[in-house]
Order: structure tokens, then C-alpha cells, then sequence
């Protein structure tokens, strides 16, 4: 699989595989940016889902970066699977 790459620091980096997507943006780059664009685009074409986000402090992206990690839905009921077994 073809890894894919964003690094419009400040704003955005984003590091993939088609299966999941790292995605840390800055809270001042709307999701509409189109910085954030491919990242969007990669996420459409590949149909990843959303499996957990948070907000951290990052001095490199404005003060506070918002991390997202995108799985493909398969995976994504694995991890939960998982995480409810280990309850």
C-alpha cells in the first residue's frame, strides 16, 4: 500500500496507509481549509471512519492541535471489540 503524506505545518500533517489515517490538525485550520483538503479527499476515497479524536497542547500548530485517528470500518470494530474485551 502507498503511504500517504500531508506536512502543511503549522496547519496540518497527516500520515497514512489506506487502512488508517494520523491526522493532527491545527485548531486554526478549518476542516474547509484547503490545506485540509487531500486530507479530507484521502479520507472520502478511502471510507475511512472516525475512531477517536482529542484535543492537546502542540507550541508548533498555534497553541492546540486537534489528533484524529481514521480507521477503515473493519478495523475500527476490531479495535472496539478489543477495548470492550479488556473492560
Amino acid at each position: 500500500m502507498k503511504l500517504f503524506r500531508v506536512a502543511e505545518a503549522p496547519w496540518v500533517t497527516a500520515v497514512g496507509d489506506g487502512t488508517q489515517l494520523t491526522v493532527a490538525r491545527s485548531l486554526a485550520c478549518s476542516v474547509s481549509d484547503p490545506k485540509y483538503l487531500p486530507v479530507a479527499a484521502y479520507i472520502e476515497d478511502h471510507g475511512l471512519v472516525l475512531f477517536e479524536t482529542a484535543i492537546r497542547p502542540e507550541q508548533g500548530m498555534y497553541g492546540r492541535c486537534e489528533v484524529s485517528h481514521y480507521t477503515t470500518p473493519e478495523v475500527r470494530s476490531l479495535l472496539l471489540m478489543n477495548l470492550e474485551e479488556n473492560r
